[in-house]
């Protein structure tokens, strides 16, 4: 029921189902839904997370090391099952 009053569900069919004793006291779904568009938008267009949210670092070699085992470009040696290097 909080979910009502605080205005959480922005849906058309949930204003179908939401009771009629449930007074709205507030509206954070519009709020939800425009901090979730931002960040999609930042995701998409590589501007997040960046350094100010990524602080670690990889030891030398591992970023190669986590590309190759996910098949990712920028590594040039191959890593089987347990984390080994193969050839």
């Amino acid at each position: 029921m909080y979910h009502d009053l605080l205005g959480m569900m922005q849906h058309p069919h949930h204003a179908k189902v939401t009771p009629k004793f449930c007074k709205p006291f507030g509206r954070v779904g519009e709020e939800i839904n425009r901090a979730l568009s931002d960040f999609r938008d930042e995701v998409t267009a590589g501007a997040f997370p960046g350094e100010a949210f990524s602080p670690y670092t990889f030891v030398a070699g591992e970023e190669a090391r986590l590309r190759e085992a996910l098949g990712m470009p920028g590594a040039e040696a191959r890593v089987d099952s347990d984390g080994k290097r193969g050839s």
